[in-house]
């Protein structure tokens, strides 16, 4: 951990590790089973070390091919968006869609996030699939608007990388894309983690500030995770705090456990900041959520990530069961956008 500016900032590496032998004789080679290693341990989580193994070779090449399809993914159709639906917890109603990228590769299908992100991450190519993220996510809650399936009460939300953040042109591509889509830019909010925006305290900040002259929201997402201090939160112009999927999953069914969920709520609460909890599975942690005062969840308990089609039919349904089967009322008052 290294204090920078008064902040903490966590400081971690990736070690490969590579011994003389049959596999390697020469320094040249033996630098290369260390490279190969290295990644090995970044593909496993990071923050990690690994001992060149010969069958590491094959996931090299495999890698290899992976990051070349990934260039090629964006001009071939392959990503798509799935939307996860963000529900308000007193009403049960629907008010919003995580937008998350998945990829649907011409040979292998449908490869999860987890497996090319990192990947996308470290090639730079994060910058023009984020981009396309932001673009598709506005573009189609524009359409279900026209359509009539969604209403200005409905926000969209999109997870925005570091490599992002470090791009001086990012802000001005929101801009342009909120323009060229004419989305309201208060029902779009952009989420960030705690580690992308301890990176460098004061640029961040003066970041965000121009992101909300640009009129959007801002999440924290994974709040409670990382270690940024309480100071350096009250100068971030966040709007709202998303408590983690893992103190979530931490509420049992007679309301224990919920420690920190209630810990993260009740300092939004303070800050004048809004929540989301993230990763409601069960019907027991949506309650003690409310409870608490939590006011947005999204998570398999309501459903899981929707591909655009499903959408439609999972609002209706929503809105059937909230106004009892009327199919006429949709039920209270238009609202200004709210949801982050």
């Amino acid at each position: 951990m290294l204090l920078i500016h008064g902040s903490q900032t966590p400081v971690a590496s990736s070690i490969g590790i590579a011994v003389t032998g049959a596999d390697a004789s020469t320094s040249e080679e033996l630098m290369r089973n260390a490279d190969i290693a290295m990644y090995s341990a970044k593909n496993e989580g990071k923050a990690r070390c690994r001992v060149f193994e010969s069958s590491m070779h094959s996931i090299v090449l495999e890698r290899v091919a992976l990051q070349s399809d990934l260039r090629h993914a964006i001009e071939r159709s392959e990503l798509e968006l799935h939307y996860q639906p963000v529900i308000e917890l007193v009403t049960g109603r629907p008010l919003g869609f995580e937008a998350l990228v998945r990829w649907n590769h011409f040979e292998r299908g449908m490869i999860q996030p987890l497996e090319f992100i990192g990947l996308a991450e470290e090639t730079g190519l994060i910058t023009p699939i984020g981009d396309w993220v932001l673009a598709e996510a506005c573009r189609q809650l524009v359409q279900w608007d026209d359509a009539g399936v969604t209403d200005g009460r409905f926000g969209i939300s999109v997870n925005v990388s570091g490599r992002q953040v470090a791009d001086a042109d990012f802000v001005d591509t929101i801009a342009r894309t909120l323009a060229a889509t004419e989305l309201d830019p208060r029902r779009l909010t952009i989420e960030l983690t705690e580690s992308t925006l301890l990176e460098d305290a004061e640029a961040t900040i003066a970041w965000l500030s121009l992101l909300k002259e640009v009129g959007i929201r801002l999440a924290l997402d994974d709040f409670g995770t990382g270690f940024s201090s309480l100071s350096y939160l009250r100068r971030l112009p966040v709007d709202c705090l998303k408590v983690d999927a893992s103190f979530v999953r931490s509420i049992n069914e007679s309301g224990g456990g919920g420690e920190l969920a209630l810990a993260v709520v009740n300092l939004a609460r303070t800050l004048r900041l809004r929540t989301v909890a993230e990763g409601v599975e069960h019907a027991h942690q949506a309650e003690f959520l409310t409870r608490s005062g939590c006011r947005f969840g999204q998570g398999y308990h309501f459903s899981r990530p929707l591909p655009r089609g499903e959408i439609p039919a999972f609002i209706q349904g929503a809105l059937l069961a909230l106004n009892g089967g009327d199919e006429q009322s949709t039920g209270g008052e238009a609202l200004t956008p709210e949801l982050v």
